[in-house]
């Protein structure tokens, strides 16, 4: 679901001009990047995924992450914020979720969505890339700059589409 996510960070530029974009897309994959690094280091031995993507770990990682940006104000830290609680939902979408570390399986929701999953993905990038445009064209930035952004975002999810 990576080119969703790369979608909700761009969405969340318009609400949060003082925010980083760069702060939004690394926030967008925060959570894949905590769990790349505890799968390495050996620190996830919950079998899955649960100490990166759990429902009290990212409130936590969103949490820290956002702190980081109170030089910027309220809504650059609220953006930021969402930016890594909105891979959670997503991601929680098709994969379900943890409530927290070793949480009990019942404790752990399923995925909402178990076939075509591909094509949720579309129309959830479609729906941020929307807001995108339309905030970005609020904010004076240049079509160019819209436009090319939006189209590696789709190619992006061509690809996924195409199972690539």
């Amino acid at each position: 679901m990576f080119a969703a996510h790369f979608a909700a960070g761009l969405a969340l530029e318009g609400r949060a001009p003082r925010a980083p974009l760069w702060s939004l897309l690394v926030g967008a994959f925060l959570l894949d990047f905590l769990w790349i690094l505890f799968s390495v280091l050996g620190l996830d031995t919950t079998g899955g995924d649960e100490w990166s993507h759990s429902l009290v770990m990212a409130v936590l990682w969103s949490s820290v992450f956002a702190s980081a940006f109170r030089r910027h104000g309220r809504a650059a830290m609220g953006a930021a914020w969402l930016a890594i609680f909105s891979h959670f939902v997503l991601d929680t979408l098709v994969q379900g979720a943890g409530l927290y570390p070793h949480a009990p399986v019942n404790l752990k929701t399923p995925p909402f969505v178990t076939s075509g999953y591909r094509w949720v993905q579309l129309a959830l990038c479609t729906i941020l890339l929307v807001i995108y445009a339309r905030d970005a064209r609020r904010l004076a930035i240049s079509p160019w700059r819209r436009t090319a952004t939006c189209a590696i975002v789709v190619a992006l999810n061509g690809r996924f589409l195409l199972g690539y």
